[in-house]
């Protein structure tokens, strides 16, 4: 895994690499004569335009290539914060449990007598579950007027939003 993330890192520092050697290839294209520059250095002064759509492209295809390199690490994450996720809900007791899915099935927000709602729970019960939960850091709460708004946590709710 280190090793193939080390790869990826080489290859794409070698394409910014080539692509800036190429950029500052055709600043001196701009700037050099005819009498000035080297032999091997005349078929970019004499193509320069062909050169700048050339270097557009290779612009273009490092980007893709960079992006490709790295999409490859959020997916691992992505994959690695549902499994932190599943583990952590493994942790909940079983109100908590549901609760949890309640706020992800709402949008990861809901007002706490909503979940007094819920199939076996009570306002009391409500009460001191959203309280371990904000112990816990899995939601925030928000006071509006007599009312709480529940907001679970945003990492939270990304990795269990996507299960």
């Amino acid at each position: 895994m280190r090793n193939k993330l080390n790869k990826r890192i080489i290859a794409a520092m070698g394409i910014v690499a080539a692509f800036v050697l190429l950029t500052i290839g055709l600043l001196a294209s701009y700037y050099l004569g005819p009498g000035q520059a080297p032999d091997w250095f005349l078929p970019f002064i004499h193509f320069h335009v062909e050169f700048m759509v050339g270097l557009a492209l290779l612009g273009v295809l490092s980007g893709m290539a960079i992006a490709y390199l790295a999409f490859d690490k959020v997916e691992e994450k992505t994959v690695e914060s549902k499994i932190n996720a599943e583990m952590m809900l493994g942790f909940l007791s079983p109100d908590e449990h549901k609760t949890v899915h309640y706020l992800v099935q709402n949008g990861g927000r809901a007002y706490q007598n909503e979940i007094g709602r819920i199939e076996g729970m009570s306002r009391l019960k409500a009460h001191r579950v959203v309280q371990k939960l904000h112990e816990k850091k899995i939601l925030e709460t928000e006071r509006l007027g007599k009312a709480n708004k529940l907001k679970l946590v945003e990492p939270i709710y990304d990795a269990l939003k996507q299960n």
